[in-house]
């Protein structure tokens, strides 16, 4: 039997009044059982949000707190990871932005990395568009080995928007250029590459044991169907995730959530 998608609005959050203002505007969330933690680039903070209030942390310095060039974060298990692209670290934090730990990334070449993801046995992976090499360090630290030459697999463009992991330890590289998500086993290998209908698409989201995308405009598209278009009311998105079964959009003033239900 062949699945089909519903998604249903369930909930619509106003965060312009107790997150989002004028020295803090969060580019990237992910979600914690202490509530949600948003990433400010530009600010360099990060912001804990829980019971209508938000914590702040971070900004910029070069002390244990402060971030130079956050270019990516992602929560696991309890614990939350910035990557620092300039400054080649990983900065390891609790659920309540507690500062852990950080360690430098290190290997036999000087890389800047772009994104990062992880497995389920705790490696780092991260993509860097200066080489177009993927790289995975030895568990939770900063020692690091080339892990994918793209070039070599014939992966040529540098128009990656999004590198996650699956829970079977799969990946997925999604492309922008060229509308298009490609699939690889957790040894490196490519499987295959999904067409996709809609533009620019920003994020890849696992779902499951598939993966759906979508874009600013709120069109969805789940992998071999049609796009769904989202009601945003003329918002652009600027992060997504998908947090035990409910998806998460964030705008530029709402957070909104929606159920997905499958039907035969």
């Amino acid at each position: 039997m062949v699945q089909s998608q519903t998604i249903i609005e369930v909930d619509r959050i106003n965060i312009s009044q107790n997150i989002i203002g004028p020295n803090f505007q969060p580019d990237r969330f992910v979600n914690t059982v202490n509530g949600i933690i948003f990433l400010d680039i530009d600010s360099r903070q990060l912001g804990l949000w829980s019971s209508d209030s938000i914590k702040l942390s971070g900004g910029y310095g070069t002390d244990y707190a402060g971030m130079f060039d956050p270019v990516d974060f992602l929560s696991n298990q309890l614990d939350i990871y910035l990557l620092d692209g300039a400054e080649n670290k990983i900065t390891r934090y609790d659920n309540q932005l507690n500062f852990i730990q950080s360690f430098p990334l290190t290997g036999e070449d000087s890389v800047l990395p772009s994104f990062f993801t992880i497995d389920s046995r705790q490696n780092f992976y991260f993509y860097s568009f200066e080489t177009n090499n993927i790289y995975r360090t030895r568990s939770l630290s900063g020692q690091f080995d080339t892990f994918l030459d793209l070039t070599r697999s014939g992966v040529n463009n540098d128009c990656i928007v999004d590198f996650k992991f699956s829970t079977n330890d799969n990946f997925i590289l999604l492309f922008d250029c060229l509308k298009e998500l490609y699939l690889f086993s957790r040894s490196g290998k490519l499987v295959r590459r999904f067409p996709l209908d809609i533009k620019n698409p920003i994020r890849a989201i696992n779902y499951n044991n598939s993966w759906f995308t979508i874009n600013r405009v709120g069109m969805l598209q789940f992998i071999d169907k049609d796009p769904i278009e989202l009601k945003l009311d003329g918002q652009n998105i600027i992060d997504a995730i998908f947090y035990q079964n409910l998806f998460y959009v964030l705008t530029e003033s709402e957070l909104i959530i929606f159920e997905i239900i499958n039907s035969k």
